[in-house]
């Protein structure tokens, strides 16, 4: 868990113990969520399309790969 950052340095907190770590650039991964707003455009367009990946519902990169394969194939 992320306590604190700055001056090159963050504050975490890990399995109750807290220690300054050294880093140039901090990266958050905090949730996912479903983005919608393409499909809900074309759906109104009447354009034909696959949707897959997270405009589906937010999941697992592999699942995007997997889907975008399977609408390949139908192409």
């Amino acid at each position: 868990k992320v306590l604190e950052a700055g001056d090159g340095q963050v504050l975490v907190s890990c399995r109750g113990e807290e220690k300054w770590l050294t880093a140039e650039t901090v990266v958050l991964a905090l949730g996912s969520r479903s983005e919608r707003s393409v499909v809900q455009a074309l759906e109104e367009k009447g354009v034909r399309f696959s949707a897959v990946g997270d405009c589906l519902k937010a999941r697992k990169a592999k699942d995007a790969i997997h889907e975008g394969f399977i609408a390949a194939l139908e192409i």
